[in-house]
Formats: structure tokens, C-alpha cells, sequence
């Protein structure tokens, strides 16, 4: 027997869908400083984050998930057999993880904008870490399957990452990347119907065994990539670098990051796109500022692990009961998946959110009621704590 679907899972009903203003729906933007916020929390969040741009006027993803890794396409949510991928830092996850769909996350935002009455500045919905493969095989077909799952979203952001050459040189690994980008582009011009959308490149995640310095992007590479795209009557609004440290953690070089995000952001300019910086969700108040300063405020930068570990931190201060449950489940299922970490309370920061997307043996969602049902004092605080967040990468990172 199966749950009903619920936030950010099944779509909503055809009646509400018509009844969202325009103003409460996803856009492109064009390459405009902003936020790309994670919504791995969907519904528990969005008060907090449509709030803020309300309030700021800056412009944010305000819906953004990996669409290979934290959602699932709707047509999969029932079942029980999903494919695992590999999340950095944590190792393989089921599709989905967070327990969302693809579809379910994009309208359950567009209702909860509405439903805040939001009247800020337009906002997109990022179909994040989009697998770019090489076309004709059968990996392609899943680059295919998630651009049509996507195709209501205003951003995409093409991760390459899985046909960029690493054991080769900069410049001579990308080889293989422009006819797969063209593709793929193309694809998603199909998709859209010749409705605009935004469109990013990432080189960010390089495979294990391949060392942060070696990754790193190059001027040079950035530049050639770009050049032959715009050849290809390809305009990209956004770059993601790999700047050359491991997702997870801070740059304590501040000195040597400057000087690569200016290079890397002129030539991002000389192609009229930004930088995006993403996994800034470790780096400390003092790196953001370095980021800031480096490109004027003008640039993309992404967050999501960190929003989800401001709700843990709300259930752990204000729901005992809940906190302790949470704790226990998280500690066995990183048990039963051979977590090697060197502290429960470590394996419970990479483990907790399998909680709202693993199901029981009779197909239901173990965990995802009770963290999406907590009491309302933990969502106001985590709402109040959420904004607090937001407005110090705001100050920090001078967007705008």
C-alpha cells in the first residue's frame, strides 16, 4: 500500500496550477547576480526564501534540486527499485533521495510563492546538475528522459562532468564536450517549445582519484569552450569552474582564489556570462567575502546541504522526541550502508536526509511525514534561521 504523495512529490491539481499569478512562476533571467537556493526541505522553506527576495528585491533560483540526484521523475515515485548515483561526499544514493519529483518540486514551489502572496523580483527553477552524456548511447537516453522532466523549469544547468576526459590536459579534456552540449541544447530547445530559459555550464565535480589542482579550470579551457559554443549560436549565462578545492570544504588560500575567480570571471565576461560558484555552502563568511570582492557581487552562487542543516538543528533545539528518532534511524541506516565516518554525530550530518526519501519494505516513506509534520514552533524557527542565513550570504557575497 502506498502513501499518498505529499509536499513536493505528486503535482497538483490542473484547478490550482491555473490559478498561480505570473508572478509566482519561474523565468528566465538572463546572466543576472543571484542565489541558487537547494530546496531540499520544498515546502518547509520557501516561506523563509520567498520572504527574503520579497524583502531584498535580489534575484535567487528559488527552486533548484540536482535532477539526477535529489529528485526522481514522477513517473518513478512508486517505485521501489530506483538506480543509484554517486553524491560527492557521501557516495551512492538512490535517485531521489530527498524523496521529491522533478514535476512535484517545480509546482509545489509555484503554490507556496502564491500561497506567500509573493510579489518580489522574478525568480527561476534551476533542473540542477543535469547529466550531460555522449550522444547515441544509452546514457543519452537518460540525459533525454530528464529534459523532458525538466521541461518546465527556466534554468538548466548541463553537468559535463561525465564526458570531460580528466586523465587529459586542460583544454585538449574537453574534446568530447561541444557536440554533447549542442545536443543537448537542442534537446532542450525542443522541450521549451522556443520558450526562453537559462542556460549553465558545469565543470564542477570531477571523478574521485583525480586531485583538486588537476581539475581546476583553466582560463584557457574556459575561454575555448566558450568560443566554440557561441560558434555554435550557443549563449551561456552562467560557467562553473572547477576552482580547485574539494566540495565540503573551505579555501584557506585566499590570496590564490582571488586570483583565479578574476581570471576565470573575465573571460566569463568577455562570453557576457557570470560565474557560478557552487557546494558554497561550507565556505566560510571570510571566503564569500574573497568571492564577492573577486567578481563585484556579480555572480551565481549556490547553496543547498546548508538549508537542510538548519531544519536538523531546529529538530535537534526544539523537538527532543522527533530529534531522537531521527538520530536513531539516520545511525542505522548509515550502519546498514557501511558508513565510514568517525563520529555518530558526523554520520548523522551526511545521513539525515535519506530520511525523507528511503522507503520501508511495504513501500512506504519511513521518516518523510513525521520530518514534514514537526510541530510549528521548529518550522518558525527554522524559517527564522533560514532567513538569518540568507541575509549573511547576502551581505557577505554584496549580490546585485
Amino acid at each position: 500500500m502506498r502513501s499518498p504523495a505529499g509536499p513536493a512529490q505528486g503535482t497538483i491539481s490542473a484547478e490550482e496550477l491555473s490559478a498561480i499569478p505570473e508572478a509566482c512562476r519561474p523565468r528566465a533571467l538572463g546572466p543576472v547576480p543571484r542565489l541558487g537556493l537547494g530546496s531540499r526541505t520544498t515546502v518547509l522553506g520557501w516561506p523563509a526564501v520567498f520572504g527574503f527576495l520579497s524583502g531584498t528585491g535580489v534575484f535567487a533560483n528559488a527552486i533548484q534540486n540536482s535532477v539526477a540526484r535529489e529528485l526522481m521523475p514522477l513517473d518513478m515515485l512508486n517505485d521501489d527499485a530506483r538506480p543509484s548515483t554517486f553524491l560527492p561526499g557521501l557516495g551512492l544514493v538512490p535517485v531521489g533521495h530527498t524523496g521529491s519529483t522533478i514535476e512535484g518540486l517545480l509546482q509545489w514551489g509555484m503554490l507556496s510563492a502564491a500561497k506567500a502572496g509573493y510579489h518580489g523580483p522574478g525568480f527561476g527553477a534551476d533542473a540542477d546538475h543535469l547529466p550531460v552524456y555522449e550522444p547515441g548511447t544509452d546514457q543519452w537516453g537518460h540525459t533525454l528522459r530528464l529534459a523532458r522532466c525538466s521541461r518546465e523549469y527556466s534554468h538548466f544547468t548541463l553537468d559535463i562532468g561525465a564526458i570531460i576526459d580528466w586523465n587529459q590536459k586542460p583544454v585538449s579534456r574537453l574534446a568530447n564536450v561541444q557536440r554533447a552540449i549542442a545536443d543537448a541544447v537542442q534537446s532542450i530547445r525542443e522541450v521549451r517549445e522556443g520558450r526562453p530559459f537559462d542556460l549553465e555550464i558545469s565543470l564542477d565535480e570531477s571523478p574521485e582519484g583525480i586531485s583538486p589542482d588537476a581539475a581546476a579550470t583553466t582560463p584557457e579551457e574556459m575561454s575555448w569552450l566558450l568560443e566554440k559554443l557561441a560558434a555554435d549560436g550557443i549563449a551561456v549565462c552562467y560557467v562553473a569552474p572547477h576552482l580547485g578545492f574539494t566540495k565540503g570544504s573551505d579555501v584557506a588560500d585566499h590570496e590564490r582564489l582571488t586570483i583565479s575567480v578574476e581570471r576565470l570571471g573575465r573571460v566569463a565576461g568577455e562570453h557576457s556570462a557570470l560565474l557560478s560558484i557552487h557546494s558554497g555552502d561550507y565556505l566560510s563568511s571570510a571566503t564569500r567575502k574573497v568571492l564577492g570582492n573577486a567578481c563585484s557581487g556579480k555572480l551565481l552562487f549556490k547553496v543547498s546541504p546548508a538549508l537542510q542543516d538548519i531544519y536538523v538543528n531546529a529538530v535537534l533545539f526544539r523537538d527532543p522526541a522527533l530529534a531522537s528518532r531521527w538520530k536513531a534511524w539516520t545511525l542505522e541506516y548509515a550502519d546498514r550502508h557501511g558508513c565510514r565516518c568517525e563520529s555518530q554525530a558526523e554520520a548523522f550530518h551526511k545521513y539525515a536526509f535519506a530520511a525523507f526519501g528511503v522507503r520501508n519494505d511495504a513501500g512506504s516513506f519511513e521518516m518523510r511525514a513525521l520530518l514534514y509534520g514537526a510541530a510549528d514552533s521548529v518550522k518558525e524557527a527554522f524559517n527564522r534561521d533560514l532567513a538569518r542565513y540568507l541575509q549573511l550570504l547576502y551581505d557577505d557575497l554584496m549580490i546585485g
